[in-house]
Order: structure tokens, then sequence, then C-alpha cells
């Protein structure tokens, strides 16, 4: 009668542990699963976002440069003939574009 105590404890033992062992696998894969898909959610936003705020970056660059260009073409050709004309005449207008915009295109025109 113990032997067939201890087979019958043996066998329902050997089949709890293949089931939780069956359990873990599928439940660990699931959670593979949707970890993955969460992060290649996460990762496409962030990609979106950055592209966003690239081409918001560079139209308002591109902007505020047009803007820059039509208050220079504006000004009367005896002020844009020579280069002490252009110091004299638009040295502010380059400073003040530069640190309103942070404009890197007119950094090298306004470093004093």
């Amino acid at each position: 009668m113990k032997s067939l105590k201890f087979k019958l404890s043996l066998v329902t033992n050997v089949i709890a542990i293949i089931a939780l062992v069956i359990l873990g696998v599928v439940g660990f894969l699931f959670t593979k699963n949707a970890l993955f898909k969460t992060i290649e959610k996460t990762e496409i936003n962030a990609l979106k976002v950055s592209k966003t705020e690239m081409e918001n970056f560079r139209a308002k660059n591109l902007s505020s440069l047009q803007k820059f260009s039509e208050d220079i073409l504006a000004l009367p050709y005896e002020k844009l003939n020579s280069q002490e004309a252009l110091l004299a005449n638009i040295g502010d207008m380059f400073r003040s574009y530069k640190h309103s915009a942070n404009l890197v295109a007119v950094y090298r025109f306004a470093k004093w």
C-alpha cells in the first residue's frame, strides 16, 4: 500500500511540475512579446517626436533667415556697397538676430 501511495503521489507531483513549467514558459513568452511591442511603440513615438522637432526647428530657422535676408535687402544699396558700410549699418541687426533666434548662420558675422 505504501508503494501505491508513493507512486500516486509521485505521478501527481510530476504532473503538477510539468504544468507549472508549461505555465511559466507560456507566461514568459506572453510577457516577452508584450514588452517588445511596448518598447517598439515607445521607440516609434520617440522617433516621431524627434522628426517633428527637427522639422519645426528647420522651419523656424529658415523662416528667421528668410526674414533676416528680407530686412537686409530692404536697406538702400549705399548701406551695403562696402564692408565698412555693412558693419556700420547692419552689425546691430546681425547681433539682434543672432541673440533672439540663436541663429548659427549669422554667428560668423556677429562675434562682437
